[in-house]
């Protein structure tokens, strides 16, 4: 696996603009203030693990990553606490652990929230090193109880996926990376977030983005779904569904799966995948380049239903 991942970083002459890494992104519905508790729980234990990696940050008005200061990382509890900056229409926290401005590394956070619309919605994340979740569930379980711990969020999903910046000199060739990783590695979860929460905010009820190795389920979205111990029984010891405080966490496999060259481990991620298609996002913006007419984002979230 490891000679495959390392594989995964992609640079350009001013350095790297995409890489594999694992995450745990959570998202929510309504005003960021009404999840307040959970929004800064996560945030304390992300930075209780990523912390003393982090170099950079930045927020929705800065043009461009600066080096992280010592009140820098007081920014989204004062949101909160001071209510500084009440009233904007978007908030944004990115905090990078890369050597370089801008660059995507594998300790990172990032918050987006969408306060101006009419249905507010957000997400949180946690970037975490592409072999952070290789001996399966044990290796996460206590961290995710941690992240999710009194936070009242719609759905979410863990495993493999990318970093990048969507702003930065290089967007269009990440873009373009990420329709190649779309077709050839199924099991990497493709991101970007400006995307997802239109979609979000065009669903009328609480969904999920697609699903990854492991798949959240907040209490809105299980009402969507058959009863615990049915699903189960649908899903089989192959794709267990934990219980935690507020959300079911449905595994598919023992591990992360990237899906190449063997598309055969593939197999629990199409079984949960068609198990939720009926609670998956529709009408979902442009994730990645679609330079190719039959492979855009609509397939490439459906791939596993």
């Amino acid at each position: 696996m490891s000679e495959v991942t390392d594989k995964l970083v992609f640079s350009g002459d001013d350095g790297i603009y995409l890489r594999l890494v694992t995450d745990i992104t959570l998202y929510w519905r309504g005003s960021m203030f009404d999840h307040a508790q959970g929004i800064q729980n996560f945030y304390a234990k992300a930075l209780g693990v990523i912390g003393s990696y982090l170099k950079f940050y930045r927020t929705e008005s800065m043009e461009g990553s600066r080096p992280l200061k010592a009140d820098s990382l007081q920014l989204l509890p004062d949101w909160f606490s001071k209510r500084k900056g009440k009233g904007k229409g978007i908030y944004m926290l990115s905090l990078e652990g890369g050597n370089d401005k801008d660059e995507p590394s594998e300790h990172a956070f990032y918050l987006l929230a969408d306060q101006e619309e009419e249905t507010r919605v957000g997400a949180v994340r946690l970037i975490l090193p592409s072999w952070f979740m290789d001996t399966g569930y044990e290796s996460v379980a206590n961290l995710l109880a941690e992240l999710v711990a009194g936070f009242d969020f719609d759905s979410g999903h863990a495993g493999f996926a990318v970093n990048w910046d969507p702003e930065g000199e290089y967007e269009n060739e990440a873009a373009s990376q990420m329709l190649m990783l779309a077709k050839k590695y199924p099991g990497i979860d493709l991101n970007y977030m400006d995307s997802t929460i239109i979609a979000l905010q065009r669903s009328d009820a609480p969904a999920i983005k697609c699903v990854n190795w492991l798949t959240l389920l907040g209490t809105g979205l299980q009402q969507r779904l058959p009863a615990l111990e049915e699903l189960r029984g649908e899903l089989g010891s192959e794709c267990p569904v934990h219980e935690l405080p507020g959300c079911w966490v449905i595994q598919a496999g023992a591990a992360p799966a990237l899906g190449y060259p063997d598309r055969d481990e593939m197999k629990p991620y199409h079984r949960v995948g068609s198990a939720l298609a009926s609670a998956r996002l529709q009408r979902h913006p442009a994730i990645f380049a679609e330079s190719d007419p039959g492979y855009g984002t609509d397939e490439w979230l459906a791939r596993f239903d």
